[in-house]
């Protein structure tokens, strides 16, 4: 007998041995999600699906009370339910989530032991795997993060090292690690503090920071108020209070530097420095305001200076959005020498968003060029271009001691096509080449559109059209676990509407080629080639089926394959078939725009049952999107509809096997999800206080949808794998406070688990095997694969919750040598072979009491020999 457990779940606290299965537990106790997501979606409970008792052959009252007592006595305290709760996975994200603003080098002992360090600031929340609110420091020797505390509760738009050593930092915030602070505070390398009352009136931010020759602080922004007094965007603080600066200035401060005599100069988008006329930049000595050469302009449109630098000859550096400084053309970039304006090789084509000097004291800039954005450095001649060409902004450069350079910025990605490198915000260059700063792999340089979990837990994802597109290239990847794959070997250049599917025995399926005799393409692990036959019409949906095979709907009809030849099931369809899907049953379902289907009136879906088409009642009102079965057997579909069956509905409903219902309302969802416990996940557009909004991830329980917050962007695709674990696409890059792009998972903290233990028992096709295909959640299933099974024998499954270790030979002596029982077996499932497998499988009840409840499952196999003998294996 083949002898394992297959499911091994523990929750909190729980201290039974690993060679168990438990039921799910729900984050807040009775009633509540097992997984991840409640547990109380099921409206009729266990009248659902098939409880233990149901699913069993013998059906006897007797047993079904002993079992439910058995469960109910092996259950944990409720106190342990409040534990569980939903869950973001830890994610990949090559960099920060949000935009990086500044950096600065800062060495927080100065002549010490600690190593010195480059903080970075801005709008993310993560670098990488890391929480990092706001700020975050790099140690460039051992290339780690570390976060400065919790940080800033907002954004970080400039730093400064401090002369006692301290670090300041500016922007639109209120509080740094968790004291009140307004728009400034202090971090002296283990904690924050607030400069006095901070910078308030207006719409506060701080916007640039400079330290005066005599140690005073200087800081511009937006703000009206410093330590509650009228401070016109600039104010100064000199350790103890605030003060104002010269009657500030009507506008908005960017850039700030002390000239070598000491005086401030001032750069941002404004027209009055005090009640000096001035065109984006002014000076101040002490006493008074004055203009610097006539300023800088932009014709026909609104000049800024973003960035100042003073040279160490003394020459001032003004960058930012301007084509003349003064009368002299100039590029973005200009040098003023006290007394004029000077070109700089005709400046610079884009918007100069930061200056800093390099590591010899030559000027860097970071700027847009023809091909992206780059870190521009002046030899006293002309600028070269650093790369890294990011294919948008870099917003901050910092050069290290040792002659290398690291920016932030807004980019996605640097270098140049086809060797374009993921990194989000952040990357370094060591004098030869750049490369990211955070370790992590997405698949594609942009979000993906379909995500396919594959059988032994992998996760396939491909890049094909956006909504609304008809043709164009597709790129497929895959993740091992530890790495992402490229998948493009065999593609062809384009497809019309692509599908990818996994087959049951792990390749993929992928519809849509346009080179004539590809429309359907097989991955096998080298390369794709075409499945003969599949070039008749052009593919508009595709599903695999159970057995390994695939269906595909075409603009020629719809068309079955076994894995050797192609069967139509129908000819061409009136209208297109956007989804397809096999039931649990066999059955297929075809749905998308259509009136009619195999011949059959049929409003938008019909179900195929092996030999004919049928109409699901009345049907839909209009086109249907996507399909979810779930674990009982009914069916979700969704698309943009408002009746099913005659049944008011709003744009979902639920199909069960007889008649229509509504699903909810206040979910519009584009894709759909089927959930172990028997909800729904879906992506689309929720209303939310009569508002539309797109992009969120909700779960339905049939009555209720209930957002599932945690992404900083919008979510476009959702499906569940075999395990239960929910993967989510979109265009965010924060899942849960932590760091993602693109792709996000979200699971239970106190999951189900399989274990397998004991030894399975040869018989005359090989040694039986038991794996799980789907994880006991409460409300939901429990299913799982049997192979090795003889042609000629009779198969049960057995449910047990208590371990024994008894001989089979005790119970008959045809028992083969070494099997042994290792569950006390309180039901039996008979189970039909089909080429040497079967499933087994029982609906789970919809009760709490369940949580944590112990299952062993086992195989027996009873073999008939030619003369009628028995052999028990």
């Amino acid at each position: 007998m083949r002898m394992r457990a297959i499911r091994d779940r523990t929750p909190p606290l729980d201290t039974h041995k690993r060679t168990e299965e438990h039921l799910a537990m729900g984050p807040d106790g009775p009633g509540s999600s097992p997984q991840l997501f409640p547990t109380e979606g099921d409206p009729r409970g266990m009248s659902r699906g098939r409880s233990l008792a149901e699913s069993i052959v013998n059906r006897s009252l007797s047993w079904r009370l002993f079992l439910h007592t058995l469960i109910a006595a092996t259950g944990v305290p409720a106190a342990l339910h409040a534990q569980c709760g939903l869950q973001w996975q830890p994610g990949q994200l090559p960099g920060a989530d949000a935009k990086v603003n500044e950096s600065v080098a800062w060495d927080p002992d100065g002549p010490g032991p600690a190593t010195p360090v480059v903080v970075f600031g801005g709008a993310f929340r993560a670098i990488g795997s890391l929480p990092a609110s706001g700020v975050a420091s790099y140690d460039p020797q051992t290339q780690q993060w570390s976060a400065l505390g919790v940080g800033v509760d907002g954004e970080v738009h400039d730093l400064v090292v401090m002369p006692n050593g301290e670090l300041v930092v500016g922007g639109t915030f209120s509080s740094a690690g968790g004291v009140p602070a307004a728009c400034i505070a202090a971090w002296n390398g283990t904690a924050w503090r607030a400069l006095g009352p901070g910078l308030s009136g207006g719409s506060p931010g701080v916007r640039a920071l400079a330290v005066a020759p005599n140690g005073s602080l200087v800081v511009g922004g937006t703000f009206t108020q410093a330590g509650g007094a009228p401070a016109a965007k600039l104010a100064r603080w000199d350790g103890l209070a605030w003060s104002p600066i010269g009657g500030g200035i009507t506008g908005t401060v960017e850039a700030l530097a002390h000239l070598q005599d000491g005086s401030l100069v001032v750069g941002g988008t404004f027209s009055l420095a005090g009640n000096v006329a001035v065109n984006q930049i002014a000076r101040w000595d002490g006493a008074a305001w004055s203009s610097l050469g006539g300023g800088v302009e932009l014709f026909l449109s609104q000049a800024n200076v973003n960035s100042l630098l003073v040279l160490p000859n003394g020459l001032l550096v003004a960058a930012g959005v301007f084509s003349h400084a003064g009368t002299t053309p100039v590029g973005n970039i200009a040098a003023w020498d006290g007394s004029t304006w000077a070109t700089m090789a005709y400046g610079l084509i884009g918007p100069v968003l930061d200056l800093e000097l390099d590591a010899s004291g030559a000027p860097l800039a970071t700027s847009s060029i023809s091909s992206g954005s780059s870190v521009m450095r002046w030899d006293g001649v002309g600028w070269t271009s650093l790369g890294p060409l990011g294919n948008q902004r870099l917003s901050c450069v910092t050069a290290l001691a040792n002659g290398d350079l690291v920016v932030g910025g807004e980019f996605t990605s640097f270098g140049t096509s086809p060797a374009r490198v993921s990194a989000f915000g952040l990357a370094r260059w060591d004098g030869a080449a750049w490369a990211t700063m955070v370790p992590g792999a997405i698949p594609f340089l942009q979000a993906p559109t379909h995500l396919v979990p594959l059988p032994s837990g992998d996760l396939s994802a491909m890049r094909g059209l956006q909504p609304g597109g008809v043709i164009g290239p597709v790129e497929v990847a895959q993740w091992d676990g530890t790495s992402w794959q490229s998948l493009q070997a065999g593609l062809p250049s384009f497809f019309l509407r692509p599908c990818l599917v996994a087959l049951t025995n792990g390749d993929l399926a992928l519809s849509g080629g346009l080179i004539s005799g590809t429309r359907i393409l097989r991955w096998s692990g080298a390369a794709w080639a075409p499945i003969p036959g599949s070039s008749s019409g052009s593919p508009t949906a595709m599903t695999a089926t159970a057995s390994g095979g695939l269906v595909v709907a075409t603009t020629a009809g719809v068309l079955r394959w076994d894995g050797a030849s192609w069967t139509p099931l129908t000819s061409v369809s009136v209208g297109t078939v956007s989804r397809l899907m096999e039931l649990p049953n066999g059955d297929i379902v075809a749905a998308g725009t259509f009136t009619s289907f195999g011949g059959v009136p049929a409003a938008n879906i019909a179900r195929f049952d092996g030999s004919q088409w049928h109409a699901l009642g009345a049907g839909v009102n209009g086109p249907v999107v996507d399909l979810a079965a779930l674990p009982n057997g009914d069916l979700v579909v969704c698309g943009t509809f408002t009746s099913a069956g005659g049944v008011p509905v709003s744009d979902v409903a639920r199909w069960d096997g007889s008649a229509w219902s509504a699903f909810g309302s206040g979910m519009s969802p584009t894709w759909l999800a089927s959930l172990q416990n028997g909800e729904v996940l879906a992506v689309g557009t929720a209303t939310i206080n009569g508002v539309p909004a797109a992009g969120r991830l909700a779960r339905g329980d049939g009555t209720n949808w209930t957002l599932v917050d945690g992404l900083n962007g919008p979510a476009t695709f959702v499906t569940v794998g075999p395990s239960g674990v929910a993967y989510v696409a979109g265009t965010f890059t924060n899942a849960g406070g932590r760091g993602s792009a693109y792709i996000a998972s979200l699971a239970s903290n106190c999951p189900a688990r399989a274990v397998s233990y004991g030894t399975g028992c040869a018989g005359s096709a090989g040694v039986l095997a038991l794996a799980p295909t789907t994880l006991p959640w409460i409300g939901g299933r429990s299913d799982s694969l049997v192979t090795g099974l003889a042609a000629n024998a009779a198969v049960f499954g057995c449910v047990g919750l208590a371990a024994v270790a008894t001989p089979l030979s005790t119970f008959h002596p045809a028992a083969g040598a070494g099997c042994t029982v290792l569950a006390t077996p309180i039901a039996a499932i008979w189970l039909s072979p089909l080429a040497g497998a079967a499933t087994m499988g029982f609906g789970i009840p919809n009760d709490p009491s369940l949580v944590a409840t112990v299952l062993r499952e086992q195989i027996l196999q009873a073999e008939f020999g030619a003369g009628g003998g028995i052999a028990l294996g």
